[in-house]
């Protein structure tokens, strides 16, 4: 009788492991996040983030958000389709990311709504015409865009805290994004 508690255990064990390992987090796409930002410090937005995946053939993809002065410098990186489909941020020529994207911080605001700025920046292109980037919780990240999956970056995803340490980024800044109210 013993034994067969311990397999029903272990396979229940298994199943909730595995129920975790699947979570269906696309409801937080939508939802609006009602995180409470520190104004003082440093933003709750930078740090490392990785992708919490739900989808066949994703490898990974992950986000690094630095901070300087009044902006926020964001790198990508991703290996999709079992590693056919591959981005990651460029280097300039001391080792340092150049920011996908560069925006004001939002002061004392959760949620980030940017479009791309054709006039601000040093190319008329680049990978998305807008983003948005929402702070549901400490360790919690959910990142929206139009016109990514050409780019090998996928246009919705919920990203977990890796850490929150500040990643230097290149002083060559080509794509600027200003804000946008929905």
């Amino acid at each position: 009788m013993k034994k067969y508690i311990i397999i029903i255990s272990l396979v229940v064990l298994a199943a909730s492991c595995k129920s975790l390992i699947d979570k269906d987090y696309s409801h937080l796409y939508e939802k609006e996040s009602t995180y409470k930002i520190k104004s003082e410090g440093q933003s709750p937005f930078v740090g490392r983030w990785q992708w919490v995946r739900n989808k066949n053939g994703v490898r990974s993809a992950l986000i690094d958000i630095g901070e300087r002065n009044d902006s926020l410098m964001v790198g990508i990186c991703s290996i999709l389709d079992y590693g056919n489909r591959i981005h990651c941020t460029e280097s300039d020529g001391k080792g340092l990311y150049i920011p996908e994207i560069c925006i004001a911080i939002p002061k004392g605001q959760n949620t980030i709504n940017a479009v791309f700025c054709r006039e601000c920046s040093m190319s008329g292109y680049h990978l998305f015409d807008s983003v948005t980037i929402k702070l549901m919780d400490n360790n919690t990240l959910v990142w929206s865009t139009k016109k990514s999956e050409a780019f090998y970056v996928p246009m919705q995803m919920v990203l977990k805290r890796e850490h929150d340490k500040n990643r230097k980024f290149s002083d060559n800044i080509e794509a600027v994004y200003i804000e946008y109210k929905k």
